[in-house]
């Protein structure tokens, strides 16, 4: 093995065990770990990619953004020390193109390039509209009457 002069002292050439910075970035040596940087280089020529997230069905908990929404998508693992179903949850910023989703919505999100620090899905489609309720409205009282309570059965008597 040849020596080669380097920032800190001296090395081998063809590979770097000595955690020293080289000169010469070709001999493996350098700020990355050399056999990090092979086992990557392998990966790429296989094409392994690394795994894509999948769709994702979840509950809108807040619209109060304009074009996001916050949705809550609930999962169950199996624990086995307990050997019960344990429920997660994770919140999701989700962008809304249309402002379409309100609280309460069921919606599919699908993942999207980074859109912000914290937004990297989109809602795909809105799987069921959240049902508000509406109060009933109030009866608008006749002329004669301004109580607005059942009316006295009228009765016609001839004397």
């Amino acid at each position: 093995m040849e020596k080669v002069r380097g920032v800190f002292g001296y090395g081998k050439l063809g590979g770097c065990d000595c955690k020293k910075l080289f000169l010469n970035p070709e001999n493996g040596c350098g700020f990355g770990n050399p056999s990090y940087v092979r086992s990557r280089e392998r990966e790429e020529e296989e094409g392994e990619e690394e795994e894509e997230m999948k769709p994702v069905v979840g509950m809108v908990v807040s619209n109060k953004m304009q074009k996001s929404v916050v949705v809550a998508v609930d999962r169950l693992f199996h624990h086995k020390l307990y050997n019960r179903y344990v429920k997660r949850t994770s919140k999701f910023m989700a962008h809304d193109e249309n402002n379409e989703c309100s609280i309460g919505d069921r919606v599919r999100l699908d993942p999207s390039r980074p859109l912000s620090k914290r937004k990297h899905w989109v809602v795909a489609e809105i799987l069921r509209k959240a049902r508000v309720y509406v109060p009933p409205s109030s009866i608008p009282a006749g002329p004669s009457d301004s109580t607005g309570g059942p009316q006295p059965a009228a009765t016609s008597s001839s004397s």
